[in-house]
Order: structure tokens, then C-alpha cells, then sequence
């Protein structure tokens, strides 16, 4: 399976969570029991440090990942600026099976929006 290429927008300041269901070909859920799964954004690909979101396994049986950063965390990303441009990050969602097999789901550019109010 090759990861889906998807923009998301994260406002500074604000609680960024999304569902994830996670189906087979088949439109089967796909069972998450002992899935581990990370993700983060970083300014450049090629960063040895970035910023992480939490991602759960929430329902294993319904294939259900809760993917969030909190506002204080969404709040710390370092993308000021004097407008309200948003600011070009690089994210992507992994997932690893019980056996270490990663897979990745999600991948793509992450719009950071300035926070006015602090």
C-alpha cells in the first residue's frame, strides 16, 4: 500500500485532532491490536528534530487512530511570521505491526497557520 498524499493545516494555538479508519481493499477494518503509530512535522525533511503529534489506537477491532496535537504543543511550533501565511512544514503517519513491519499511511505538506492571540 503506498501512502496517500494529503495536505493538512495545523492553526498555532489550537487542538489539531482527525479519525482515522483504517479499511482493507475489502472495505474491511483492519484490526490495530499491538500497532504501534507515530507521526510528526518537521520544516525540512532532512531535520533531525520536529514536532509530534499523538496518534492512538483507540478502537484495535474498528481500525479506529486518533490522530491530535495538543494546543499548547500546536501552540510551541516555531512558525511565526507577520501575517496570517501559513507556514510549509512536511509530515507523515506511520504504522508498525506487532511483527516491526512499518507502514506508512499518510505524507505530505502540513500548513502551520500564525496564532494572534498568545
Amino acid at each position: 500500500m503506498s501512502a496517500a498524499n494529503l495536505q493538512i493545516t495545523i492553526e498555532k494555538g489550537a487542538t489539531f485532532e482527525k479519525e482515522v479508519f483504517l479499511k482493507d481493499e475489502n472495505q474491511v477494518a483492519i484490526n490495530l491490536t499491538g500497532y504501534v503509530c507515530r507521526s510528526s512535522i518537521k520544516k525540512n525533511v532532512d531535520d533531525l528534530t520536529g514536532y509530534a503529534f499523538t496518534v492512538s489506537v483507540v478502537d484495535a477491532a474498528a481500525g479506529k487512530i486518533l490522530w491530535s496535537m495538543s494546543a499548547d504543543d500546536t501552540a510551541a511550533i516555531d512558525a511565526s511570521g507577520s501575517s496570517f501565511t501559513p507556514i510549509r512544514f512536511y509530515y507523515d503517519l506511520e504504522i508498525e505491526n506487532p511483527s516491526g513491519f512499518v507502514t506508512r499511511l499518510f505524507q505530505g505538506v502540513c500548513l502551520v497557520v500564525p496564532e494572534v492571540t498568545t
